[in-house]
């Protein structure tokens, strides 16, 4: 429910700040927020899901999920700079035992690793998108 401010509002708001000193204006911004207060006690005013401190379940999860992939995102780069410089020793020096290491560890490792942070992404993205629906 947000309200559209007209143009002629938006003057008149500029308009009673302009002018004023820094403590006029934090005595105006707390009488502002002791209104609003009041209004919240007496329930005319919706308290916001912010200001009240509560995060919903799907927020947590979609939050610890965005810390498992920060995490995951780390250690597959880690495993491509294994992979590139595993090529290059294999072309550059004729030494294959980083490709053949990368290569040991691609179906118990690094295969699982890369389809987690996959899936994790697109379930990610669909509960961020249900809890913002519920909004």
């Amino acid at each position: 429910d947000i309200k559209q401010i007209e143009p002629t509002e938006l003057d008149a708001l500029v308009g009673a700040f302009s002018g004023k000193t820094d403590l006029e204006l934090a005595d105006q911004l707390q009488a502002d927020i002791d209104a609003l207060k009041a209004k919240q006690d007496a329930g005319q005013a919706p308290v916001p899901k912010e200001a009240s401190g509560l995060k919903t379940t799907l927020e947590n999860i979609a939050g610890g999920m965005g810390q498992v992939l920060t995490y995951n995102f780390v250690i597959i780069i880690g495993f491509f700079v294994w992979f590139v410089s595993a090529v290059v020793g294999q072309y550059a020096f004729k030494n294959d035992m980083l490709l053949l290491a990368f290569q040991s560890k691609w179906d118990v490792l690094i295969l699982p690793l890369l389809s987690t942070h996959m899936g994790l992404t697109f379930l990610s993205k669909g509960i961020e998108t249900v809890s913002d629906q519920m909004d």
